[in-house]
Parts: C-alpha cells; structure tokens; sequence
C-alpha cells in the first residue's frame, strides 16, 4: 500500500497539479505581471525572492482546493494549502521547471497521509 500511495501522489495528485498551476499558470502570470512591469520601465517585483506570480498562483491553488467539497461540505481550512504552495512557486521560480516542486509537493503530501494513519 506504500508504493501505491507513493505512486498516486506523484502520478497522480504531484504531477499534474504542478503542471497546471506552475508549469502552465504560474508562468503566463509571471509574463503578464513582467511585461507590465516593463511597461511602466520598472524591475520585476520580488519579495524574499517570490514574485506577485507566485503569490497569485498560490492563492488559485488554495481556492481550487477550498473549492472541493469533502463529504459534500467546503471545509475553509483547506485554503491553508496556499502557504506549501508559496514554496511549491518558489521551486519552480528558483530551478526553471517543475520537476522540484512536484517532488516536493508529492513527499508533503505523503508526510500528511503518514501522518494522518497514527493520528486518528
């Protein structure tokens, strides 16, 4: 069951929720918001290295997660997923693809589950 759970958060949770919100998403925000920028003859803006992309992509991913209802009811604190999803950006800012932020996305979500099993 353990290569199983392994296997279905990097296949498929990691892997495609990296894809669509860094790989595709994060990236064209960042265009847009650069290109504004260079509009109004500014430097890209930065904050502790995360740029208003991340930021904004975060917050999307925090919302698509709220968004889905666990037992047929919206539990806010899913939103908190915003707050990982900050580092997730930052990886895929500092390295150029996605391959480190679906990693590291994939073992925290892991670490939950393992968790998840000796506490409840």
């Amino acid at each position: 069951w353990i290569f199983l759970w392994i296997a279905t958060q990097f296949l498929l949770i990691a892997l495609p929720e990296e894809y669509f919100y860094r790989g595709y998403l994060q990236t064209r925000l960042r265009q847009a918001m650069d290109a504004r920028d260079r509009e109004k003859g500014r430097e890209p803006r930065r904050i502790l290295g995360v740029t208003p992309a991340v930021v904004l992509a975060s917050f999307l991913f925090g919302l698509g997660h709220l968004l889905v209802p666990i037992g047929g009811v919206l539990v806010a604190h899913r939103m908190s997923v915003f707050f990982p999803s900050l580092v997730f950006g930052w990886l895929r800012e500092r390295t150029g693809n996605i391959g480190a932020s679906v990693f590291y996305h994939a073992c925290s979500n892991l670490m939950v589950l393992f968790a998840a099993v000796h506490f409840s």
